[in-house]
Order: C-alpha cells, then sequence, then structure tokens
C-alpha cells in the first residue's frame, strides 16, 4: 500500500510512542532522539547545562559576532568568525584574543593593544606574563644539573627563515635538528620550539654558578687577607645586575656591548660604548682604588682591565679554555699577569706574562666526598667504567652506545651510563645487562669519579680539571661542534702527555669503542701510567696559585709559583 502524507494542525501536538521517528527531506529524529536539521533557523531561548559535539560553527562577521557568553558577574567572551576572541572585562588570569591581539597572563582591556599583534603570517609577542604562583605547581625539586655546563653546550647561530626576502637581516638562535646541539633542557613540549621560561631560567643559575666561582676565590683571599673588599663591574641590562648584589657583592654597571664579526654600523655603536664604558670604569675604580683588577674573559671585561691599566692599576685576567678568547687576547698587552688552565695555552699569550695556575672548580672536587658501588647499586669487586657525555649527555653517542649496549653482558666489569635528561625517557624501560646501570643524571660527578677505574667522556674545560685533579684514567672523545674544536685540543693536552686516550666521534663503533675500553682497563700498568702522568698534570691548589699571583702583583715581587 503505498504511504500517505498527513498534515497535522493545532496548538498541542502529543506524539506518543515507545520508538517515534520523524523523517523528512530536511527535518528528522530518529528514535533514540538524535536531532538532524538541514537550513534551520532556531528562534528562542536554547536552555542546556552543555553541549557536547566534534565540531560546533558559529557564524557572523567581524562587526557582528554570532556567539555571546554572558556569565552574569560582568565577563562577556565574544566568538568572532575566525575563532577570535575578546574578553569583554578582563580582570583575572586569561588566556585572552582580540582582533589583532593575543595576551597571556593578567592584564586589563585597555593592555590588549600593547600585547601581541596577529597578521596572516605571523603572531609577535613582545612580553609575556607566565603565572608563577606555588599555587599552580607541583613535585617541586631544586635544579641540581649544572646550568653553566649545560650552556656552553649549546651552539649559537645567526641564521634567516626560509620565507624572508631580505637576508642581510640575520636572526639570532639555536637550532633543533639533528645535526645541530642544542639542548633538551629548553625545548618546548613538542621538540619545535624554544621554552624561554627555561631559558630564561636556566641562564639565572649559570650566572648564580659563575658568581660562586668568584666567591670561591674571594673566600680564598679572604682567608689570607681577612680585610679584603671586593667590588664587581658588570652590565646595567642583563641578570647579573640584581643577582650578584643579592648574593654579597658591591656591584657597579657599565653599558657595553660586543663586536659583530662581520662589518656594519652596530659596531660603531660598540666603538662608542666602548669609549664611555672605559670613562665609566676609571671612574669606578679611582673611587674603590683596587690594589688589583681581576677580569675572567667576555667582552665587558675589556673596558675594565684597559681602564685599570690605564690607571697604573695591576692587572690579572684568566683564561680556563684551552683556546683563547677574543677579550683576552685583545687584553693581554694591558695585563701583567695571566693565569691559564692548560699548559698548552702559555705560547698564545705574550711571553713571560701567561702561567699555569689550573681552574679553581678542581678544588672543589677535591672536597666532594666520595660515593660508594653499595650506594649505586654495582658490584663491589669489579671496576667500574663511567660513561658520561656531558649534563646534557649526547643524543649520537647514546644511540651508537645502546646500539650495541647487549655487547657489554659479558665484560668482567660494571658500567655506569650517564644519558642525559631528555634521553633517558626513551631508554629507561629498556632492558640492559645486569652489570650496566642506566642513569639521568649524576649530580654531584666527582663522588663517582673518585671511584671510577676508567672514565669515558666529553672533553670539556671544567671536566677536564676535575679528572686531572682526581686522577681518573679516561677515554675521551671530544664533541666535533665546538667552537675552534677546542675539545679536541683539550683532550690533546692530556694524551700528548701519555694521561689520557682519545677517540674521535666520527671513529666510534662498538668496535672500537668496546675494544679501546677492555685494551685499558685490563691493563694494570697502563692505568697506572695514567694516573702517574695526571697526577703531575693535576693541579689541586688553583686558588691558592691565583693568590699568590695577585698577591706578588700587588706586593710587585716576581716570586710567581
Amino acid at each position: 500500500m503505498k504511504p500517505t502524507k498527513s498534515v497535522l494542525n493545532g496548538k498541542n501536538i502529543n506524539l506518543t510512542g515507545d520508538n517515534t521517528v520523524i523523517t523528512s527531506n530536511n527535518f528528522n529524529v530518529d528514535k533514540d532522539g538524535n536531532m538532524n536539521c538541514n537550513n534551520a533557523n532556531f528562534r528562542g531561548n536554547i536552555s542546556s547545562s552543555e553541549i557536547i559535539g566534534s565540531e560546533i560553527r558559529v557564524g557572523g562577521d567581524a562587526n557582528d559576532p554570532k556567539f555571546i557568553a554572558d556569565t552574569g558577574d560582568g565577563y562577556r567572551t565574544y566568538i568572532y568568525p575566525l575563532g577570535l576572541l575578546h574578553e569583554y572585562d578582563m580582570t583575572g588570569k586569561y588566556v585572552a584574543v582580540e582582533k589583532g591581539s593575543i595576551g597571556l597572563g593578567t592584564f586589563s582591556a585597555e593592555e590588549m593593544t600593547e600585547t601581541a599583534q596577529i597578521t596572516n603570517e605571523e603572531i609577535r609577542i613582545p612580553i609575556v606574563t607566565q603565572t608563577s604562583l606555588e599555587e599552580y605547581k607541583k613535585n617541586f625539586e631544586k635544579l641540581q644539573d649544572n646550568a653553566l655546563e649545560i650552556l656552553k653546550q649549546i651552539d649559537i647561530y645567526k641564521y634567516n627563515l626560509k620565507n624572508e626576502q631580505d637576508t642581510d637581516k640575520k636572526h639570532i638562535g639555536f637550532v633543533i635538528g639533528d645535526n645541530y646541539n642544542y639542548s633538551k633542557e629548553v625545548t618546548s613540549l613538542d621538540n619545535k620550539g624554544v621554552d624561554n621560561y627555561a631559558f630564561t631560567s636556566l641562564c639565572c643559575k649559570a650566572i648564580q654558578e659563575l658568581t660562586a666561582k668568584v666567591k670561591e676565590l674571594e673566600n680564598k683571599i679572604k682567608e689570607m687577607e681577612p680585610n679584603s673588599e671586593f667590588l664587581y663591574i658588570g652590565t646595567t641590562n642583563r641578570m647579573e645586575k640584581d643577582l650578584i648584589p643579592s648574593m654579597g657583592y658591591r656591584y657597579e654597571g657599565i653599558e657595553v656591548t660586543g663586536f659583530k664579526r662581520k662589518l656594519t654600523l652596530d659596531n660603531f655603536k660598540t666603538i662608542t660604548n666602548f669609549i664611555n664604558a672605559i670613562k665609566r670604569c676609571k671612574i669606578i675604580i679611582k673611587d674603590f682604588d683596587p690594589d688589583i683588577v681581576i677580569g675572567c674573559g667576555g667582552y665587558v671585561t675589556a673596558p675594565v682591565i684597559y681602564a685599570a691599566k690605564k690607571l697604573g692599576k695591576k692587572p690579572f685576567i684568566h683564561e680556563q679554555n684551552s683556546v683563547v678568547g677574543l677579550a683576552n687576547k685583545f687584553l693581554a698587552r694591558y695585563t701583567d699577569k695571566i693565569g691559564v688552565s692548560f699548559e698548552s695555552t702559555i705560547k698564545d699569550f705574550p711571553k713571560g706574562k701567561a702561567i699555569l695556575t689550573g681552574n679553581p672548580c678542581s678544588e672543589k672536587a677535591l672536597s666532594i666526598k666520595k660515593t660508594t658501588k653499595e650506594k649505586l647499586d654495582i658490584a663491589k669487586d669489579k671496576k667500574l667504567v663511567l660513561i658520561v657525555m656531558g649534563s646534557l649527555g649526547s643524543k649520537t653517542i647514546n644511540d651508537k652506545i645502546f646500539s650495541f649496549i647487549d655487547k657489554f653482558r659479558s665484560k668482567n666489569y660494571s658500567v655506569i651510563i650517564v644519558t642525559g635528561n631528555s634521553y633517558y625517557e626513551r631508554v629507561k624501560d629498556k632492558r640492559v645487562p645486569s652489570n650496566v646501570k642506566v642513569l639521568p643524571f649524576i649530580y654531584e660527578m666527582p663522588s663517582v669519579m673518585k671511584i671510577t677505574d676508567l672514565m669515558v667522556t666529553r672533553a670539556g674545560a671544567s671536566t677536564m680539571s676535575e679528572i686531572t685533579a682526581l686522577e681518573v684514567p679516561s677515554i675521551f672523545i671530544p664533541s666535533p661542534y665546538v667552537t675552534n674544536n677546542h675539545q679536541y685540543k683539550n683532550a690533546m693536552d692530556l694524551v700528548d702527555n701519555n694521561a689520557g686516550l682519545i677517540l674521535e666521534e666520527k671513529d666510534l663503533t662498538d668496535t672500537s669503542l668496546i675494544n679501546l675500553i677492555d685494551k685499558t682497563i685490563n691493563d694494570e700498568d697502563k692505568l697506572k701510567e695514567m694516573k702517574s702522568n695526571l697526577k703531575k698534570l693535576g693541579i689541586k691548589d688553583s686558588g691558592e696559585r691565583i693568590y699568590n699571583i695577585l698577591k706578588d702583583l700587588i706586593l710587585d715581587e716576581r716570586k710567581f709559583y
């Protein structure tokens, strides 16, 4: 029988049934109450505690929003086409977007114009305030990583974006990629961007560490000269201007910038700033009237040391790296004496000026109490091989080692592999031989180095100082990505003195590394020879040596050590 068409008219129409279904071309209701409307216009009020759906589309134009959320307490949100939000009365903590602007944090509607600008191609954010209240955080753990070492391993580049037409103006930053040296600690969760909050926090801690090193030297001097006074000169626009005074130092700021290697008009401004900084330093130095002026490298040091020399003071600089920095190269002619961490660096300075002092961090390493194999949960009766590629670790080295980690299973020694925090997440659940222990980080590395029979490591300046002071036989895998290949030169300082071995990263294989470890750790004579030569090279009294140089400069004596 052919279905008939019916028309229902009336003020109230009730449809009752267990499975009532309405079907038409544009309006459908199934037995479960799901409704579908095509080209429908709704008039009136819709009340609901929630609306659930995979997609909600709202019409309107830029001047006439078609969705308004009103909480009834003075807050109103408009949704415009393209999904642009505008918080009508923003007095609390919001993520808010206005046509052409975006802002994060706490701000008023009037402040929207001072936030980021949105164009079709980019979002520019001049200032972002990130909430950092305790109430929003949990699982607190004080950062123990060596921030200075982390930052030293980050290579900074000048670059252009691929869509930029003007290639003369370069951006400055680090590059995320397998072939670049960057830090997982300061990358975003998706590993595509920079976590600026983490980066600035890390910079803050690095300044604290540098200040602590200076403090160690201060304490050494005050130990000998209790009435000593200290003045720190730094920049006016960086974090140290606040941090250093908070740590008990008198601080004076100067405006100074570094030279760009490329010929640019900015260098004329740098020259002007340098001349003005010299004048300012002369005023500061005359007022403080120091007996000695000390510089540790960097462009801020240059006007200070130069001014001191012109005023007839006794300048001293210290170079901790095997490759001399530009500032210290320039200042060498204006200093009376230069302390160096590596004997090979002496020849890079004017004859008679450079003195081997070592790095004061070696004394700190000596003072740290050694740990025990029981505490590390490794065999007491086996030798220990410690593999660590700096505080960040090295993805390249980690990948290679974990590709043949099972080959350590049959060895007669224990192995500790320190991967770095970011890489550890990838391997923490990986099955490894019972004689291998994998750790993300060791907070007091010297405590483990003191019970280590053989170390496999990079060749940074601080690491080298600790190795020589603690007399740890080592195989060096220098990072090939550092400035002037200075880690290779650091390593060769020990290799040439039969105090260490070298395996370049390009030559690293399962065979080359494991064979070198086996050959070395099972050769008692070789281990004894390396320890003996390290003892000859190691400087355990770096702070005292520097103190004696300073004292002799002050007294104008020539009793250098």
